[in-house]
């Protein structure tokens, strides 16, 4: 069984790390950019919310009015037409708060949205004009964002009035939500687009090394001696490199032809002497025989020498130990003349 080849070890494509890195990078960076959107978006929406109930909260402490008998009125109808509809999700209420001469009353004056509801506030009593906000329930379940306000009339100072404006938070939720779902289809057709651009990227920006592997092939092949081509600033280097590397090579290939010629030729003539000595008989057979063989050996360890020499030259990576010989020479001469 082959062993198991990393995730993002040596031998993994580099095409899927590029893909998987740009992947992971647009994700996250989507993810970020969408939650950060629908942050923003939400709290606008907030804000716009609270700034319409203010609006309304103001207008109605504006148009509050006492009467001859001392009950409150509005002096002027709010403008927003959804107060009007009954359970339309907006909502104002007037509540009289109790004193020494009467006792509070809930709901003295409401809008016709809330038909015969009364808005339930946490007790409290804000200072004068202060605002508070609350989040309540209806008895419905529905769930209201609402501010009030404390107001003393100036036909009537000695009593105190608290005026509530509310809507249903799905005035926030409900934006919020669709904005959210255009945004999803919105980055999810930015990430498809940025994707299938990188996706695009890395096939155009891989290709020359794909060229160059069929040049190696060719190399290979011996249907060409060098990789041919221009190539990219990034990998025409490496092309030039490996050029060096071929055209040593084939250097080095010719001239142990030469000295294997040369060595052919060296040899020849030691190795006829004893052909012919070994066809007539001769006493001095023995020493002659000998005498060519140390020659032709001589011939061989020179050629050989020679040829180590000169496999060795200008190899990327070969070092030749220098210390270890300069100090023999120096024992050498230290002996020689001490």
């Amino acid at each position: 069984m082959p062993p198991l080849t990393p995730l993002f070890g040596p031998a993994r494509s580099l095409r899927i790390r590029l893909l998987l890195g740009t992947l992971v990078w647009i994700t996250v960076t989507i993810a970020i950019a969408g939650w950060g959107l629908a942050g923003l978006f939400r709290q606008h929406v907030a804000q716009q919310f609270r700034t319409t109930l203010v609006a309304q909260l103001d207008q109605l402490t504006a148009s509050l009015a006492i009467d001859q008998a001392g009950q409150p009125f509005l002096s002027a109808p709010q403008s927003d037409p959804r107060l009007r509809r009954p359970y339309s999700g907006v909502y104002w209420q007037i509540d009289r708060l109790g004193n020494a001469d009467r006792p509070g009353l809930p709901g003295v004056l409401r809008s016709r949205s809330l038909w015969d509801d009364v808005l339930k506030v946490p007790e409290g009593t804000p200072p004068d004009g202060a605002i508070h906000e609350h989040r309540i329930t209806t008895a419905e379940g529905a769930h209201l964002g609402a501010i009030e306000r404390i107001v003393s009339p100036a036909e009537q100072p000695e009593q105190s009035y608290r005026l509530i404006v509310a809507a249903t938070t799905t005035l926030i939720t409900e934006p919020a939500e669709r904005f959210n779902g255009m945004l999803a289809w919105s980055l999810g057709a930015l990430g498809s687009g940025l994707l299938a651009a990188a996706v695009a990227q890395v096939f155009i920006g891989l290709r020359p090394l794909g060229r160059l592997r069929r040049q190696l092939a060719s190399v290979r092949e011996g249907s060409v001696h060098a990789i041919e081509g221009d190539f990219p600033r990034e990998v025409q280097p490496l092309v030039d490199d490996f050029n060096d590397v071929l055209s040593h090579n084939a250097r080095i290939v010719a001239h142990a032809r030469t000295q294997a010629g040369n060595l052919a030729h060296a040899i020849k003539t030691p190795l006829s002497v004893l052909a012919n000595a070994a066809s007539r008989p001769d006493p001095r057979l023995p020493q002659l025989v000998a005498e060519q063989v140390a020659a032709a050996q001589r011939q061989v360890d020179y050629h050989l020498a020679r040829a180590r020499a000169a496999g060795s030259t200008g190899v990327p990576g070969v070092r030749s130990p220098v210390r270890p010989v300069l100090d023999s020479l120096l024992r050498v001469m230290d002996h020689v003349y001490r």
